[in-house]
């Protein structure tokens, strides 16, 4: 008798943890049950809001086709989801193709699409063509002016702009890198892409073996090079009479090189524009394209 009641006593303990092991389980799927269930019924309610079903579906659709549901590929740099859910919202491309219909403008992307240049692009684009015009003109400004403090006043502005136009052709390249250019035309003939390609090929060679030439050439005459009075940059060379005139020369051949090859490449854009109608000029203006609606 004194051992059952000993026995008792002993699986008392054992007992009441199991009665508490299995309270603190119920607790927890009870808990478990009412969070799933709160879970469905805001699910319910947003799915009557306006234009809920419409944004589940087309999550659906996304994740069908194997993309990230909230990622548009036009905006795919941003990386933020609300960024790109708001940049490509019904309103704001309804107020791109509003704008665009009412002015004329195509609707423009930071980055270059499949059918244009981006407005990074452009951007490099015609403001290294409006520096090289400007080159040009200092350039025949400092040829007629004779050697006194206004000549060379005009020549440490034409090394400011083309210290300039070397960083710009440095970082277009790098944004070029970042983002391949559209597509030639499907009808553009094989000799015209090669030719295109090499006079691409060409002007960015000379956008920066230009400048470097005139520093170069500065330095071998003992000149010194800055950025608009701001920064001093280091010669390249030690004094050098011959150096010099060796580079003068080279300088002013690749100058006149850089001017044919350009005149050559707007023909050819304006040709495309006027007489094949394609969009080859358009896509690097701020203007619609032939197949935008």
């Amino acid at each position: 008798m004194i051992v059952a009641e000993s026995s008792e006593q002993a699986a008392a303990p054992d007992q009441d943890v199991h009665r508490r092991v299995c309270c603190v389980h119920r607790i927890r799927g009870r808990a478990h049950d009412l969070g799933r269930r709160r879970a469905r019924r805001r699910r319910r309610s947003r799915a009557f809001r306006p234009g809920a079903r419409a944004r589940a579906e087309r999550e659906h659709d996304h994740r069908a086709d194997g993309e990230h549901p909230h990622r548009s590929h036009d905006f795919h740099e941003s990386g933020h989801p609300r960024a790109a859910n708001v940049l490509n919202s019904p309103l704001i491309s309804a107020s791109c193709a509003a704008a665009s219909k009412s002015t004329g403008i195509g609707c423009m992307h930071l980055r270059n699409t499949e059918t244009r240049y981006g407005v990074v692009a452009q951007l490099f684009h015609w403001i290294i063509v409006a520096l090289i015009i400007t080159q040009f003109v200092l350039a025949n400004k400092a040829e007629a002016l004779p050697l006194g403090l206004a000549k060379l006043a005009v020549l440490a502005q034409h090394k400011s702009v083309g210290m300039t136009i070397f960083g710009l052709a440095v970082l277009r390249l790098a944004w070029r890198w970042l983002n391949p250019v559209p597509a030639s035309p499907s009808d553009t003939p094989a000799w015209q892409r090669i030719a295109g390609s090499a006079s691409h090929f060409l002007l960015y060679a000379l956008l920066l073996i230009i400048p470097l030439l005139g520093w170069t050439m500065s330095s071998a005459r003992n000149f010194p090079v800055s950025w608009f009075n701001l920064v001093t940059l280091p010669d390249l060379v030690q004094p050098d009479p011959t150096l010099y005139e060796w580079l003068r020369d080279a300088h002013a051949a690749a100058a006149a090189l850089l001017f044919w090859v350009a005149l050559v490449h707007a023909a050819a854009a304006l040709q495309h524009h006027f007489f094949r109608r394609d969009n080859v000029l358009r896509r690097m203006l701020p203007m619609k394209l032939k197949d935008e609606t």
